[in-house]
């Protein structure tokens, strides 16, 4: 799908403010698995294991793609890095196209 130039800028200035929100999220889960009252052991595997999952969130990459604009939009949202919301200023064709994305994902 080949979206509007003003899509692909917008999506590059929103997408490290929606990086950063996400990973002061998950880094403040770190710090509550870091916290407790558990061996270190035990707290080392829970961590990695939170680490590992985390790297397959979209909002962790560290290089953006144009191609990917819709794929990465839809995956911030099943991840719960944003909302529908988030997207208010991107165009309607792009709103409706993930809007539809998402109701095929859910009616499967």
């Amino acid at each position: 799908m080949n979206y509007s130039e003003n899509d692909w800028v917008l999506f590059q200035q929103k997408f490290p403010v929606w990086q950063e929100a996400y990973l002061a999220k998950i880094t403040a889960i770190y710090a509550e698995i870091l916290s407790q009252n558990k061996s270190s052991l035990e707290k080392y595997w829970e961590l990695e294991q939170c680490v590992k999952n985390d790297k397959k969130c979209v909002a962790v990459k560290k290089s953006l793609s144009r191609e990917n604009l819709f794929t990465d939009i839809v995956n911030l949202i099943r991840q719960s890095t944003i909302n529908f919301s988030d997207l208010s200023d991107f165009s309607k064709e792009l709103q409706e196209d993930v809007k539809l994305e998402l109701v095929r994902i859910i009616c499967r």
